[in-house]
């Protein structure tokens, strides 16, 4: 009886451990993300992004999608100039590599920045180059990015 008390104890106080977890700390990149302007949708399994009304692209590096911050390495397939029309496949910056950085994300939101410098994006005609210049992501995105100026997105 003794053993049966004790397995039930210890069952218990496991079981309110786990009821405890703080789901708020683990996020997936995955999905559709708002900031109020410009929704971004990240599709893990295709490998794809679109930032409504900036670009079009795939994701070409393979980062860790659940991990706190990153950068993806974007491909662009269809482009637009800020204030310009929609995103096309025939602007001059379709085939280029830019970045998008993310840190702070749970499960409901994310800070998320394109590289820049200055008021120009970051992008390199090739991979190599874009490798070289935005990873390791946490070595370079102070080069790109200044999370003040930035606001949360929440997923919806």
């Amino acid at each position: 009886m003794a053993g049966f008390l004790t397995l039930a104890l210890f069952l218990s106080a496991g079981l309110m451990f786990v009821s405890c977890s703080d789901n708020e700390s683990y996020g997936n990149l995955n999905g559709t993300w708002d900031d109020g302007w410009s929704p971004v949708i990240i599709d893990s399994s295709a490998k794809t992004i679109v930032y409504t009304g900036s670009y079009e692209g795939n994701i070409v590096n393979s980062p860790s999608y659940t991990a706190s911050s990153g950068v993806l390495i974007i491909q662009f397939t269809k482009y637009a100039d800020w204030g310009g029309p929609a995103p096309s496949t025939s602007h001059a910056n379709v085939g280029k590599y830019g970045a998008l950085y993310w840190t702070e994300l749970t499960a409901s939101s994310v800070r998320l920045a394109d590289a820049y410098e200055g008021y120009n994006r970051v992008m390199f005609a090739t991979l190599g180059e874009a490798n070289s210049a935005f990873t390791p992501a946490a070595d370079k995105v102070g080069n790109y990015v200044d999370w003040s100026i930035t606001t949360p997105y929440t997923k919806n």
